[in-house]
């Protein structure tokens, strides 16, 4: 199970490079059941923005989206051979972790082009991106540096989808919610890779929104929203219905256990999970110094059509020179 956090954070601190602007993105890896927090594990990146994906796999860290055409990364060459010491984002990067809580950064892996974030996952050691907005699947293989496109069947065409895609390796299959093309309605679909399928499992899912704060552990997707009864609501994507969730206790090390503003959730393993809060320490987001990141790590107990959450911890850590936090990922 895991208990560490790498957590990439923004800093207003700008670079100028001909008519081009980076921020500072910088990286830190948080220990839940230490409590404790190694900052600035790896040299800044310079990007220009901080809105990528950031996926792990094993002690690699690999970041994609962000960058709409090759172009856009044949100007930024320009600025890596005046900063030849420094590292800038192209399109992608790959973080290398090793066991002191530091990071190098390795050769930039083939990258993917797409506005903002990649709609992507990991599964069985691969990388998996659904892609911009619309539905256009690509697998990447790390041992041979390629993407590749994976075919998609003519009833999800044309496809859009939600932000978020899910991995479910109990099942071996990834969890989408997709809408229009064909479909009569908002639905949620799985791909199996093993057998390069596509499977329609919910046909008419719009008991809310799919949120960007959610997981799926045991055929089971959490999700944590503004309208939400209780610390997450769950839907049983085995039996199609939402489940009755029950929180066993609201304090936990001290703190109490808020409902809302959560911005990540990320599974752990072995029925645990853990949810994030950031926010600045700071009235403005311009000249933000500061940022503290509120986390609550929590297990599910099922029964039957009860989900038991039991709060396991609750941690809040100071980031210094941080505007914002992009993102964040939960680590082997």
């Amino acid at each position: 199970m895991s208990t560490r956090i790498l957590v990439q954070s923004d800093f207003n601190l700008r670079r100028i490079c001909g008519d081009k602007f980076f921020e500072h993105v910088e990286f830190h890896i948080v220990d839940l059941e230490e409590d404790e927090v190694h900052l600035n594990i790896s040299p800044p990146l310079f990007a220009c923005s901080g809105l990528h994906t950031l996926l792990s796999l094993g002690e690699l860290v690999y970041m994609f989206g962000g960058c709409e055409t090759s172009k856009e990364i044949t100007d930024i060459d320009s600025c890596v051979s005046e900063n030849p010491t420094d590292t800038f984002y192209t399109g992608s990067a790959l973080l290398r972790l090793t066991n002191n809580h530091k990071g190098e950064w390795c050769k930039n892996p083939k990258p993917i082009f797409g506005p903002l974030f990649a709609s992507a996952t990991c599964l069985g050691g691969k990388i998996y991106n659904m892609g911009f907005g619309h539905l256009s699947p690509q697998l990447f293989d790390p041992t041979t540096d390629l993407w590749e496109e994976i075919t998609l069947p003519s009833e999800l065409q044309g496809c859009t989808m939600s932000l978020i895609v899910l991995p479910d390796p109990s099942n071996d299959r990834i969890i989408l919610h997709l809408e229009k093309g064909s479909l009569p309605s908002p639905s949620i679909c799985a791909y199996y890779p093993n057998s390069d399928e596509w499977k329609l499992i919910v046909s008419d899912f719009e008991g809310c929104a799919w949120d960007p704060v959610s997981a799926v552990a045991d055929d089971v997707v959490y999700f944590n929203y503004e309208k939400c009864h209780t610390l997450v609501a769950a839907y049983d994507l085995k039996n199609l219905k939402w489940l009755d969730v029950h929180v066993s206790h609201t304090v936990v090390n001290g703190c109490y256990i808020i409902r809302e503003n959560y911005k990540k959730l990320m599974y752990l393993g072995d029925n645990s999970f853990c949810l994030a809060a950031p926010s600045n320490l700071s009235s403005s987001i311009l000249c933000a110094e500061r940022c503290l990141i509120f986390f609550v790590k929590f297990r599910v107990e099922r029964r039957d059509s009860v989900i038991n959450v039991v709060p396991l911890l609750a941690r809040n850590f100071i980031f210094p020179r941080t505007s914002y936090v992009c993102n964040m990922v939960a680590l082997p």
